[in-house]
């Protein structure tokens, strides 16, 4: 998943923090990395009950470097 993807999803940083419990500071971090962690690509993928999709080819990728 991408950090567009987790903000679309939830409609905007404040619901995200809202609903997550998450710092809305996690989804501004991600954007300015380009990329999702994975392990909050896993928390998000089971909070959503599987709507946001893990993405494990783009973190390796973005982690790598």
């Amino acid at each position: 998943m991408t950090p567009k993807e987790v903000y679309d999803y939830f409609g905007n940083g404040y619901q995200f923090a809202k609903k997550t419990k998450l710092a809305q500071s996690n989804l501004n971090y991600w954007f300015k990395k380009g990329y999702v962690p994975i392990n909050s690509q896993a928390f998000l993928h089971r909070f959503t009950n599987g709507k946001l999709k893990i993405d494990l080819d783009l973190t390796i990728k973005e982690e790598g470097n």
